[in-house]
């Protein structure tokens, strides 16, 4: 029977302060026993000054969450005729029956609302939920009711999340937001939930309420539309609107780090032609299978987008320096000559392709699309089938690489490398204690060629493996030479690139020693620390099988 709230006119009526209220039992002030009073009767009441008198009261007894509540509404009727009473009790009774209905519909909306409904006691465990917490997570009442809600919990947030949910909980008295909770049957779902903190008079907790509904569904849809309203629906690459942010982005992140951003805008040569002699399904099918291919040249910090017909605009994060886009220009532009399978045709297909770099062609993403697309153009009206810069330096840089690459791969097939040998001196005994074998090129209209202009860009078009393999042949023919002159004890070191060594096996340079019949330990192996470093396991494993077999590691 202790009082849980009382209004100020109960009070004044009394004498006693809220606080003081708040202590004691409704039998220390109301002296009629509930089992004899009836609903609308006269009771009587002893004030703080010990004074009893009469008074009109409505008394209402209910059950709410497991627990009893009695509701009395108290009308001081000293100065009052009968009349008045009459009335009172008129009022009192429309107040009940309004009373009733709102109870009535606030049951109806707890029963039928959309929204899952808990509430929780102080400690955290539940003690009622609605229908639609069952609906939307699985759970009947009788498996949650006692349960706190970490019932429901998923494991998509950090506790810090939690801690911070339940701290603005405690300050300000609500929470809301979005959460990941988890269903009876294990899947996630997304909520966007308020949790609410019901309080007495003296602000003291008496439950928590949340109530949530599960927008797992609108979210997917409206990622879904915003993945629309950004990509091509053909290709599912980034559209104009999305390569547009982009490349903003990375001009933005380039700036600040002081790094370059090409932009490379190609289209298909004489694409038109498909679609007019094949059909429009073909010519898409087509763009399809260009886009796969595309994507497969950059990687996944580059971004590749159609922005419409057979265009599309590439953004490479340029933090290797200009040498890297040569290399993406020139594997874009021959992977795309070779034949591609449409349905039960066999097309063959070559692109133009133009580009330009931030910051030296343009500051903003506007005019770095206009000068690609001039790039473009140009390389278009100067024969197709290849890349062009928007700068001239670059342009020529370009073709100089392009030529040097042709003519080292004509140099292989013309047998124009040749090795060098550098004795190795004892400077104790004058003697010569071995020797480095040096590749050098001797080209009909270059003349020498640097091995510093010459061995990057054999190591960057992967000519570095047959080219190593000339030198260790050519270096073991050397010895078998020298062992035949009498020269037993002069070996010589052959030096093996980074790409070689995670090439060439130990059973190839063990064969090739074999095939000239040369003495295990008269061969050297060259490798650098960072040649070690790039697979530190497999180098270990492979140095370690060498020198089993006698070869030496230098």
């Amino acid at each position: 029977g202790n009082i849980i709230e009382s209004n100020l006119a109960f009070e004044e009526l009394t004498g006693y302060k809220e606080f003081e209220l708040s202590s004691m039992t409704a039998s220390a002030i109301i002296k009629s026993t509930i089992e004899s009073a009836e609903k609308n009767s006269t009771c009587s009441i002893r004030n703080k000054n010990g004074i009893e008198f009469s008074i009109f009261a409505t008394i209402q007894k209910f059950h709410h969450q497991h627990k009893n509540f009695i509701f009395y509404y108290f009308r001081d009727i000293r100065n009052h005729s009968s009349q008045s009473i009459k009335e009172i009790t008129r009022e009192i009774h429309n107040l009940q029956v309004e009373a009733d209905v709102q109870k009535r519909l606030a049951e109806n909306v707890y029963l039928n609302v959309i929204e899952a409904i808990v509430v929780t006691d102080t400690n955290g465990n539940i003690i009622s939920v609605n229908p639609a917490f069952t609906k939307i997570t699985g759970y009947l009442p009788h498996e949650v009711i006692g349960q706190n809600p970490r019932i429901i919990k998923s494991e998509h947030h950090e506790k810090k999340f939690y801690e911070d949910l339940w701290n603005e909980l405690k300050v300000t008295g609500i929470w809301q937001g979005e959460i990941w909770n988890r269903r009876k049957d294990g899947d996630a779902f997304l909520a966007h939930q308020t949790i609410k903190t019901i309080s007495d008079s003296s602000s003291n907790p008496l439950f928590y309420i949340s109530v949530f509904n599960d927008i797992t569904e609108i979210r997917r849809k409206d990622e879904h539309i915003k993945h629309l309203a950004n990509h091509d629906l053909l290709t599912n690459l980034p559209n104009r609107v999305l390569l547009q942010d982009r490349l903003e982005q990375a001009i933005t992140k380039a700036g600040k780090e002081n790094i370059q951003v090409a932009l490379l805008f190609l289209d298909i040569d004489r694409f038109k032609n498909v679609n007019d002699s094949l059909g429009h399904d073909t010519g898409d099918n087509l763009l399809r299978e260009i886009a796969r291919i595309l994507k497969g040249l950059v990687s996944e910090t580059d971004t590749v987008a159609r922005i419409g017909g057979d265009e599309f605009v590439m953004i490479i994060n340029q933090q290797l320096g200009s040498e890297t886009v040569l290399m993406i220009a020139e594997r874009i532009v021959e992977n795309l000559k070779n034949p591609i399978t449409v349905g039960k045709h066999i097309l063959h297909i070559t692109t133009s392709l133009g580009i330009s770099i931030f910051p030296q062609d343009g500051e903003d993403s506007k005019t770095l699309l206009r000068n690609a697309d001039t790039a473009l153009h140009t390389a278009k009206d100067t024969g197709r089938n290849q890349f062009c810069f928007f700068n001239q330096t670059m342009n020529y840089k370009a073709r100089e690489r392009l030529t040097l690459e042709n003519d080292l791969r004509a140099a292989l097939r013309n047998q124009e490398l040749t090795l060098y040998y550098q004795p190795k001196i004892n400077l104790e005994t004058g003697n010569v204690d071995g020797a480095e074998a040096l590749l050098r090129w001797n080209n009909p209209q270059r003349g020498m060629v640097s091995p510093l202009e010459f061995i990057p860009l054999a190591e960057e078009t992967r000519l570095i493996i047959p080219i190593g393999m000339i030198v260790l042949e050519e270096a073991c023919r050397r010895i078998s030479e020298l062992v035949k002159l009498g020269y037993t004890n002069i070996p010589i070191a052959v030096n093996l690139s980074a790409i070689q060594f995670n090439d060439i096996t130990v059973d190839q340079i063990l064969g090739m020693i074999d095939l000239y019949e040369i003495p295990v330990s008269l061969l050297q192996v060259e490798i650098t620390e960072s040649t070690v470093m790039n697979n530190p396991k497999q180098a270990i494993s492979m140095l370690e099988q060498l020198r089993s077999h006698g070869v030496q590691i230098a």
